[in-house]
Parts: C-alpha cells; sequence; structure tokens
C-alpha cells in the first residue's frame, strides 16, 4: 500500500505499470522499457503486474520497484463489450489501477473493447497516460523487440514531448546487465550447490536444455554432448530442469542427462538466479532461463534455431549467440555441437 506523505512539503510518489500476460523472457525483455519509463519520465517507483513466478524475484534485483501477480486483478471483465461493462463504486478494478500516471498493457493489443475499458477504468479514479502496446513486433520487425517497445511507447505517446521527455530507443545499451543478484545470493547459491554435490570455487558451467517453445529446443544429445567436451577440460556440468523438462524428458533422456552431469530440478526462480550467480558460463536454447542468465550478467551462450538473434538476442553484458540453421538445428548433429563447443571456449579463455 503506498500511502500518502502529508509534510508540507512532501511530493506525491509518481507511479507507473507495466502489464504483461507474457512469461519470464519477454518480461525480461520488457526490462529496458521499464528502465526507460523510470528514467525518462522521471517516476519514482515502475510496478509490474504479470504472472508471480516469472517476476516475484524482480524487486531489489532490478528497476522494477514493485510486482503484483496478474491474476490478483480481474483483467479477464476489461473484454466485454463496453455496452456491457459496469464499474461501481469503489470497485476493485478501479483501486487495482488507481494511483498511476502511467499505464502501459501488453494484455489486450488489438482489442478494442479491452483498450476503451481499461480507458475508461483509469480515468474513473484520476487522469493518465493509458497505452497498449503489442507483445509481438512482427515477422519483419529488424530491430530488436526491446527497442521495438520503446519506440512504439514512444509512438502511441504524442504527450511525451509534453513531458519534456528526449532520446530514442536506439539510445538505449542493451549491452548492460537488467538484473543484479543480492548481496546474499552467491553464498546462497553456494548452499545450493553443494546440495548437489557441487564444489562453489570449481569452474561450472550451467546447462538449461528446456524452453517453453519445444521447436526452440536444441536436441537434448547434443547438449550432453558438448557437456562430455567440457567436463573432459575440466569443467563441472550442471543441468537446470525445470517443470517443463520434467514432463517433457522420458528416463533414457534424463538418464543420459545424469551422466553427463549434474541434475538440478525443483528450483523456483530465486535459487535460480542465485546459482547463476556462481556460474563461469550458461548455456541454453532461446528461453526465459537464457534470458535469466545473460540479464544477471551471466557469460551466456545462447543456442537459436528458428528465433532471430536480431529481434530476440538476450540482452547482457557477455552473450554470444550460435544460429543453427533451420534443417540442422533439430538434429543431433556432431558439426553443430563443434560449433558450440568453439564458442564455449571463446567465451571461457582469459581475457
Amino acid at each position: 500500500m503506498i500511502r500518502e506523505c502529508r509534510e508540507p512539503n512532501c511530493q506525491p510518489v509518481r507511479r507507473g505499470v507495466i502489464i504483461s500476460p507474457a512469461a519470464l523472457g519477454d518480461n525480461i525483455l520488457m526490462l529496458p522499457l521499464a528502465h526507460y519509463m523510470k528514467n525518462a519520465l522521471a517516476l519514482d517507483q515502475i510496478e509490474f503486474i504479470g504472472h508471480a513466478e516469472s517476476i516475484d524475484f524482480w524487486p531489489g534485483r532490478s528497476c522494477v520497484d514493485r510486482v503484483r501477480g496478474i491474476e490478483q486483478v480481474a483483467f479477464h471483465r476489461l473484454f466485454a463489450p463496453p455496452d456491457d461493462f459496469e464499474l461501481a463504486d469503489r470497485d476493485p478494478l478501479i483501486t487495482a489501477l488507481a494511483g498511476y500516471e502511467w499505464v502501459v498493457s501488453f494484455l489486450g493489443a488489438g482489442h478494442v473493447d479491452f483498450e476503451s475499458n481499461l480507458l475508461f477504468t483509469v480515468h474513473c479514479s484520476h487522469a493518465a497516460e493509458v497505452v497498449v502496446l503489442p507483445l509481438k513486433p512482427g515477422e519483419k520487425a529488424g530491430r530488436h523487440v526491446s527497442r521495438f517497445y520503446i519506440e512504439a511507447f514512444r509512438r502511441e505517446t504524442p504527450a511525451l514531448e509534453e513531458h519534456g521527455v528526449q532520446g530514442s530507443a536506439g539510445e538505449m545499451d542493451l549491452a548492460r546487465a537488467l538484473l543484479w543478484p543480492r548481496p546474499d545470493d552467491t553464498r546462497a547459491g553456494h548452499l545450493l550447490l553443494e546440495r548437489y554435490g557441487i564444489e562453489p570455487m570449481r569452474p561450472l558451467t550451467v546447462i538449461h536444455p528446456g524452453s517453453g517453445g519445444a521447436a526452440k529446443i536444441w536436441p537434448a544429445e547434443n547438449f550432453c554432448a558438448l557437456a562430455d567436451r567440457l567436463a573432459s577440460d575440466g569443467m563441472q556440468v550442471a543441468f537446470l530442469l525445470g517443470p517443463v523438462e520434467r514432463e517433457r524428458l522420458d528416463g533414457a533422456e534424463r538418464e543420459r542427462f545424469s551422466r553427463a552431469g549434474v541434475c538440478m530440478d525443483g528450483l523456483d526462480l530465486s535459487q535460480v538466479v542465485q546459482v547463476l550467480t556462481c556460474v563461469d558460463l550458461y548455456c541454453g536454447n532461446d528461453s526465459g532461463v537464457t534470458h535469466l542468465a545473460a540479464a544477471l550478467g551471466c557469460t551466456t551462450l545462447a543456442v537459436f534455431g528458428p528465433s532471430d538473434p536480431a529481434v530476440y538476442r538476450p540482452c547482457g553484458p557477455r552473450v554470444e549467440v550460435v544460429r543453427e540453421l533451420p534443417e540442422q538445428f533439430g538434429r543431433v548433429c556432431e558439426a553443430g555441437v563443434d560449433r558450440v563447443a568453439e564458442a564455449a571456449g571463446r567465451l571461457l579463455a582469459p581475457a
């Protein structure tokens, strides 16, 4: 709850909010927009409403000051035809959106009724700028999606000039960390590694072999072959396995991962952050965890197939993307493992 300051010289807290129905990776790619809004608009706080499991670890580790689960707000009501849309006095929807100077929603893009009802709801309590943006940039975007979000925000908000906002999306540095560890994250990460029999002070590569999109997954055997090569050079290797991997992997694939490295599963995203603060190299597909690793500043190697790196490259200070040809990406391929292993060697080489 934001309390109103009653001191004579106290200014009200200036807040903005981003509403997103997306998963972890897309939400991380919205962080440059959050940073841009907070700084360009001189906001005291930027808040984020999304799926709680993908954002609840952000406060204290990002520019986002507060998060809220999208399930806590009855946004489905906003999709009703305007003639059927009603708000009661002190309606929870009004309360949920009260107090924001800027409201940016990736929910409801292209849905005229939603946009109209959102605008009406916000303005029931106060005057504010309301912008609805598309989640996907389109097939011929030609630029990084994080820049697309900022450019779309500027394009849809002529009032920016009235606020004295200058600059463009091109000025946003996408090679900087978007997330940062809390002071106790590395120590907690060491304890987690020790629980799995991993020595925190020895070189470690963490591989996440999954993705929310099945078409984005490099074959498990390729990752295992990569792990074998890294282990032969003295590297400890651990596999991060989330709920999707536990569901998709058959017994033989899981056994193969267990032979190639230590399998770490059952971790929540805060624990994944803690582990990632301890790694020498992270490797994965175009996935939310890969975007998380890059955003934390980890040395990150991403293996892309159908995704366009020009649009969806992970944001971070030390990222390399190996893009396999579509006809090769989904196959067990020694040449592909060679290319990824060579990239790993470059990233691990002393500066």
